[in-house]
């Protein structure tokens, strides 16, 4: 029992410095390298990739989306967020199911169906505009610019979906988005819906960018949305006639002044 308790608190202190050590934690976000950045924007606490059934495409097409969208960093008035996302990680559905390498899913018995990879960002948190900010500068982006999005004031959460394949989004009306959205808290089971969606597209009108999300921080009430004692919510999302699942643990999305939502 001894041994048992003594290798578990070994292994306790190991994660907690491991943790300590990430680089958002460690390192101010102007050191960071380019790889860096990219590992926050798409596999960090602030962001996370998953997958849905394109139903929109033929079975023949069999495109997955893999390579990512580029999505300018300091886009938009309200604080859009985005950056380039990348294919594979964890996938989604049920049964005897695979996924191979163009992400179609494959049920045996049935067509293979087509996947859309999508990742889904906590764009109101500075970690996450930090790096976006390193990528712009990275890229020769004016400092003006990438300063104006670091010292932008959220009054709202703000989740954003991004993915190479918005074709679900190009017909969806905004209001028909924030009626079918939410985040659900795991401890308080508070649901929250949006008070409004954002749709961002091209320059042309033609091809969707982004879908922001903004969720109230307080309630009518004037408390917390997301309380201190809240570790963790899902965010719910219609994609035609599926949903974009994927859990957020408040608890990790952590910066060097703490809690950074």
């Amino acid at each position: 029992m001894m041994r048992r308790t003594v290798l578990s608190l070994a292994a306790l202190l190991l994660a907690v410095s491991l943790w300590a050590d990430v680089p958002w934690k460690s390192k101010p976000y102007m050191d960071w390298s380019e790889e860096v950045a990219r590992k926050i924007l798409n596999d960090s606490p602030w962001a996370k990739e998953t997958r849905v059934d394109a139903t929109w495409r033929s079975p023949a097409s069999g495109s997955s989306g893999s390579g990512g969208a580029a999505i300018p960093g300091a886009a938009g008035a309200r604080g859009r967020t985005g950056a380039d996302t990348s294919a594979g990680g964890p996938t989604t559905g049920s049964g005897a199911a695979s996924v191979d390498s163009t992400g179609s899913r494959e049920v045996s018995g049935a067509p293979s169906i087509p996947q859309a990879i999508f990742v889904v960002r906590w764009g109101s948190s500075l970690t996450m505009r930090q790096a976006i900010a390193r990528l712009s500068l990275l890229r020769g982006a004016p400092e003006a610019g990438v300063k104006k999005l670091l010292e932008q004031q959220f009054a709202e959460y703000q989740v954003v979906v991004t993915g190479q394949d918005m074709t679900p989004f190009a017909e969806a009306e905004e209001k028909d988005l924030q009626e079918k959205s939410f985040l659900q808290a795991k401890r308080s089971k508070l649901r929250l819906s949006p008070s409004h969606v954002e749709i961002a597209r091209s320059p042309d009108g033609k091809r969707v960018i982004s879908v922001s999300f903004f969720f109230p921080k307080t309630t009518p009430s004037g408390e917390p949305t997301l309380g201190p004692e809240e570790k963790g919510v899902e965010f719910t999302a219609p994609v035609r006639k599926n949903s974009l699942k994927c859990s957020f643990d408040l608890q990790k999305m952590s910066g060097p002044q703490g809690r950074d939502l």
